[in-house]
């Protein structure tokens, strides 16, 4: 029995975990948010100011945005330890035992795994710009080498590296899918686990990752749709009108009516903001952690079987 994964059971993992465990989505939604949440809060009336004078921004107006994005900066770092957590969290919550009560509450954790994740992480990025740029030095030879040859068969010889150099980088990428996984999973960058889970499996893990893509743009679309109808009814109820923005015109004054509908639109935008941003994390996590437990499992089974046929073959003799 070779081991092997449904795409169908990976594809749906993140949106089994939404389905049955929404408020662990929303948190962890929240979570990847809150790094990024006082970086808006400062940079929105920065610009804002200066969208409603109507006049390029002045020196000091100019300061506070070189100082905004310097903190946007911290910002960047502390999601991106956000975001580890979170797929962290993801490949936990696809791994655990449903029989077992959780531990950590809605999977969370900050310990090895996350560490292991993190450092998968950084090793896949060292990994496959490290690549990149031996192509690139490759490419550049290559191209001196063949430019002699003249029209066409140099730009066809040339055309035809870059597509094979293209291929070749997609190739590593999807044979390295699973590090961050069974990092998590074995508390250790076990590379050669990863790389030998992949064996045979490429173009499998190239139509999930093919899925998976298209499944972001969907949920994003349903997201602006759903949206989309929320902040327009919202600022037309409140009295807002577009003419009301810009030529250096004084912003308008709401009345407590108008607040109440910005209020309630607000949280209900970021309580949807939350959750779509959640799912979003475990769509590139949860997949390739079903992947890993679907071969695990199976290997499992090959392994009880082989158990099985020994035995039976020693009772036999």
């Amino acid at each position: 029995m070779a081991r092997r994964f449904e795409i169908e059971t990976a594809l749906s993992a993140p949106f089994s975990l939404a389905n049955q465990r929404p408020l662990t989505v929303f948190v962890w939604g929240l979570l990847s948010l809150l790094p990024v949440l006082p970086i808006f809060l400062m940079v929105i009336p920065i610009w804002a100011a200066a969208a409603q004078s109507g006049h390029a921004p002045d020196e000091a107006t100019f300061s506070r945005i070189m100082a905004a994005n310097v903190f946007a900066q911290l910002g960047q770092l502390l999601h991106w330890v956000a975001s580890v957590v979170v797929m962290t969290a993801a490949i936990r919550a696809v791994l655990a035992d449903r029989t077992k009560a959780e531990k950590a509450p809605f999977s969370l954790g900050f310990g090895m795994a996350e560490l292991m994740v993190a450092v998968a992480f950084i090793a896949l990025l060292l990994m496959v710009y490290g690549v990149l740029i031996l192509v690139a030095m490759l490419g550049v030879a290559f191209g001196v080498a063949v430019w002699g040859l003249g029209a066409p068969w140099n730009g066809l010889l040339i055309a035809l590296y870059g597509l094979a150099a293209f291929l070749s980088v997609i190739w590593l990428a999807l044979r390295l899918s699973l590090l961050c996984v069974v990092s998590a999973d074995r508390r250790t960058l076990d590379l050669p686990a990863a790389w030998q889970a992949t064996k045979g499996h490429v173009g499998r893990l190239l139509l999930l990752c093919l899925l998976l893509w298209l499944a972001s743009i969907a949920v994003g679309l349903i997201f602006l749709a759903l949206m989309a109808p929320l902040g327009l009814g919202a600022f037309f109820l409140s009295g807002l009108r577009f003419e009301m923005f810009g030529h250096g015109s004084p912003l308008p004054v709401l009345n407590p009516t108008s607040i109440a509908v910005v209020a309630v639109a607000g949280v209900l935008f970021s309580m949807a903001l939350c959750w779509f941003t959640g799912l979003s994390q475990a769509m590139w996590a949860a997949p390739f952690a079903s992947v890993w437990k679907q071969m695990r499992a199976s290997a499992a089974v090959k392994a009880a079987d082989a158990a099985a046929r020994d035995a039976l073959g020693s009772h036999e003799l």
